[in-house]
């Protein structure tokens, strides 16, 4: 008997001895930071809006630059097409068609009076007969001479012939050097391919 009461006493104490120091071990413990909340005070993330981008200013004028598609410069020359001069243009010129009829050739002499035996040049200029629009293809090229057919020769000075224009050819350096019948050839040469003209001439 004595024994029981003396054990139920050391197990009262002993429990009021663990309750006693619960409380102080958890107070001791530091207490574990609440993670940090990854929204801002007063921020709703659905509410929540994203900034409106502005376009980069001119660090020099500080005007706001367009984030679209730049405008293209503005060109002060008309790039329209200039219409090309027609066969109206030269009334006063002799004019043919070629051999096989590809082309409409015009020409001028300079003086407009053909000298004997001294040379002078003239002014060839090339249409499509079609049209009468001059020709503007820098493929095509030509060469001028004259010829008696009654004599069988031709002149003695071989011509030059500059470009001058769309269509447009100067000849220098002609010269027909007996008076009477003369043929006056200009042969358009385009892709290989010549086709002549001929002028008659009566020369004083």
């Amino acid at each position: 008997m004595t024994k029981t009461i003396a054990w139920t006493f050391v197990a009262a104490v002993t429990l009021a001895a663990i309750a006693c120091q619960a409380p102080s071990s958890r107070r001791n413990e530091e207490p574990v930071p609440r993670e940090a909340s990854q929204e801002e005070p007063g921020t709703d993330s659905e509410t929540a809006t994203v900034p409106e981008s502005r376009p980069p200013a001119d660090s020099e004028s500080g005007a706001v630059l367009s984030a679209g598609t730049p405008e293209a410069p503005v060109d002060d020359v008309d790039r329209t097409a200039t219409e090309l001069p027609t066969i109206d243009a030269d009334e006063s010129h002799s004019r043919v068609l070629s051999n096989d009829g590809a082309y409409l050739i015009t020409y001028a002499s300079e003086p407009e009076t053909l000298p004997l035996n001294e040379p002078f040049s003239i002014v060839v200029r090339l249409y499509r007969p079609e049209t009468g629009v001059r020709i503007e293809d820098s493929a095509v090229r030509i060469e001028a001479d004259a010829d008696m057919p009654a004599h069988r020769h031709g002149m003695v000075r071989v011509p030059k012939v500059t470009k001058t224009g769309p269509g447009e050819f100067r000849v220098d350096g002609m010269m027909m050097h007996m008076p009477g019948y003369w043929q006056l050839y200009v042969d358009v040469i385009h892709d290989g391919i010549t086709e002549r003209a001929q002028f008659d001439v009566d020369l004083d």
